[in-house]
């Protein structure tokens, strides 16, 4: 069963935000979007100075070897939006540069690193029902491991409500080839798919538009097999990934590098949603191309191997 989301979510998000902010308790800096249009994709980018001042985890000063402070264990009472389930709690991300961003974050002290569970996915995609605030959807997304862009070391998944109007790459693959029934030789409904202008390698599969525990948990385990295969083939043991999710759509993007040349990618990069500090870093992903960027931290697309897939 897939938990409830709290009550009037969308009011209760919006009021808390403009509340933390009004306090101080939430910084938000505005951004300035740019879109970069390449030959059959487009990326967009979010020049926000304030990225460069956000902190990292860091010990607390109680002697040498301290324990890294957890923003998340507990979390920030004015910050927090309601539970999700027994195992979830919903908290606005202290450090914004798009109003409404918020985690799931889990109630006890998990690791990233932890597996994502079947609690998750149900976590996730009652997250994603409630547009908020001028939004009509939301970006779910999970930074895994080392080279994946994340900055905590509590287990929580990421929201971003995304601006009316704005189209990622996977939209356009699954337009093209939607949700399909399962088959005997296709037990999830659909094979691994990739936009054939992305350089850099990924595997998407449709939703359907109300997934069952096996539909979720199968997209999940199809996408992480096939990115485990990929970091085989490229001598990668480190196991970092992104994963993103829509209510129409779920991503998986192998990664090999937090960044390059100054430039951090995380889950909302690996969809095309690029973040910049400056406008001198802005002007650096325009010239490199996005496209460049996000292979230099993932991998090139490698060769198709459909007919060796194993679920």
């Amino acid at each position: 069963m897939f938990p409830q989301l709290p009550a009037d979510f969308a009011s209760v998000v919006e009021t808390t935000f403009k509340n933390a902010v009004a306090s101080g308790d939430l910084i938000f800096s505005e951004s300035e979007r740019s879109v970069l249009k390449y030959d059959g994709y487009t990326m967009e980018v979010r020049m926000a100075p304030a990225l460069g001042q956000k902190p990292k985890s860091a010990p607390k000063p109680d002697g040498e070897g301290a324990k890294k402070f957890n923003p998340f264990f507990p979390p920030d009472p004015k910050l927090v939006l309601g539970g999700l389930g027994d195992k979830h709690t919903l908290v606005l991300n202290k450090f914004a540069i798009v109003p409404h961003h918020f985690l799931c974050v889990t109630k006890a002290e998990e690791s990233q690193e932890a597996p994502i569970t079947i609690e998750d996915l149900r976590a996730t995609w009652a997250a994603l029902q409630e547009p908020i605030g001028t939004s009509d959807r939301t970006l779910a997304f999970f930074n895994k491991g080392k080279n994946s862009g994340a900055s905590q070391a509590h287990k929580h998944i990421q929201f971003l409500p995304l601006d009316k109007g704005t189209e990622l790459f996977p939209d356009k693959v699954v337009a093209r080839t939607p949700y399909e029934a399962p088959s005997e030789r296709d037990p999830v409904g659909q094979r691994p798919l990739k936009h054939s202008a992305i350089p850099f390698e990924h595997f998407i599969l449709p939703l359907p538009t109300d997934p069952s525990d096996e539909e979720l948990m199968m997209r999940f385990w199809a996408l992480y097999h096939r990115t485990l295969q990929a970091l085989k083939q490229n001598d990668n043991w480190e196991k970092s990934f992104n994963w993103a999710m829509t209510k129409e759509w779920v991503i998986m993007v192998p990664r090999r590098a937090d960044e390059f040349e100054g430039i951090s990618v995380n889950g909302t990069g690996v969809v095309g949603l690029l973040l910049a500090k400056s406008a001198a870093q802005l002007a650096q992903i325009t010239e490199l191309t996005a496209g460049r960027v996000l292979t230099e931290v993932g991998f090139p697309v490698g060769p198709n191997t459909e007919a060796h897939y194993d679920y």
